[in-house]
């Protein structure tokens, strides 16, 4: 479950005795950013789909819009650029079109723990 503050998802299991909770902690962690990197590799190849070279390569990343005003933001940067048919489909898979409002939606959970992660790891190497 996604924290109050935002600042991480608990996962909350019993465990018998002697497990190594640490290294789990760590592959969970791994695997959660190896699923978003999947979906951003997936959005640069629909990006250069046949070829293309998308107008702002540095803003192409999977998107992960909670409402549709959040989409029509995030077509603007690269989605629009999209034939109609691929940015169906990502619009599809976005939590607005099957969610009630303030439900609780892994994509959205697994995007603002990394992005909240990368910004603190960016602070502390900039110190």
């Amino acid at each position: 479950m996604l924290r109050d503050d935002r600042s991480g998802i608990d996962l909350i299991f019993r465990a018998p005795h002697g497990i190594p909770k640490h290294d789990w902690s760590l592959d969970i962690g791994d695997a959660i950013h190896n699923i978003r990197s999947a979906f951003d590799a997936l959005a640069w190849g629909m990006a250069h789909a046949n070829g293309k070279q998308p107008t702002h390569p540095k803003s192409v990343k999977f998107p992960i819009c909670e409402t549709d005003k959040q989409w029509r933001e995030g077509v603007k940067d690269w989605i629009g650029e999209l034939p109609e048919q691929l940015q169906d489909r990502l619009r599809i898979v976005q939590p607005f079109t099957f969610a009630p409002p303030g439900a609780a939606s892994v994509l959205p959970m697994v995007h603002e723990v990394l992005e909240i992660q990368d910004a603190q790891a960016e602070r502390r190497s900039a110190r």
